[in-house]
Order: C-alpha cells, then structure tokens, then sequence
C-alpha cells in the first residue's frame, strides 16, 4: 500500500504543478518515457516537467485503477490540462519503477481503448 499512496503524491504533485515536490520524488537518474521520446535524468524531466505547467493554466488528474508488485507501480488515470478555458483529457497509463525511496523510471502510454482493468 505504501507504493499506492507514493504513487498518489507523485501525481498529485503533477497536477499542483509542484516541482519543488517533483524534484524530491525523482532520483537523480531517472529515465522518462513517452510517445514523444526519453528524457533522462532529473534535471531535464524537471526541465520538461516545468515547459507543460507553463503551456497550461490547470491539470487535474483522476486515478482510475492503481496495481503494484514489488517496486513497480501500474496507474491509470485521466488527465485533463485546461488552457484559456479549453479543456482537453486522456486516459493515461504510468509504468512507474520505485528504487528505495524514489522514482527511478516512468513510462507512460495513452490508454487509447479504455480497456485497462487490474484484478
């Protein structure tokens, strides 16, 4: 349950677009992956982190459905970034690997079917 709630911060640090949160959530290695490419290390996911929390106005973030087994975390969630009134969501889904403390990688995919149900 630990890594559950870990996981909850992390995203609720996203949406309060808290880097200072963010940066203590990351280890210094980290590896970030999306659609777009890889971004590794702290320092440039805070970087790319920071250029999302300029373009939009508001994030929010509903979990949908949380798993983990050992130190990986599977979350899905919907994500709604609002711009000049305009909202837009996707269901997401984190792949998120936990070393002792922080997190060590976070891959991320678009739940394009809405198909993702854990046991």
């Amino acid at each position: 349950m630990i890594w559950v709630n870990f996981a909850k911060k992390y995203l609720s640090a996203f949406a309060a677009k808290d880097l200072n949160q963010l940066k203590e959530t990351y280890s210094d290695s980290i590896i970030f992956s999306n659609s777009n490419g890889v971004i590794s290390g702290k320092n440039q996911l805070l970087l790319y982190n920071e250029s999302i929390f300029k373009e939009y106005d508001m994030i929010s973030i509903s979990i949908q459905e949380v798993a983990y087994k050992n130190k990986v975390i599977f979350i899905n969630y919907i994500i709604t970034k609002t711009k000049e009134d305009i909202s837009t969501s996707r269901d997401v889904v984190d792949i998120i690997q936990i070393d002792n403390t922080r997190i060590k990688s976070i891959k991320t995919f678009y739940n394009k079917w809405g198909i993702i149900k854990w046991q």
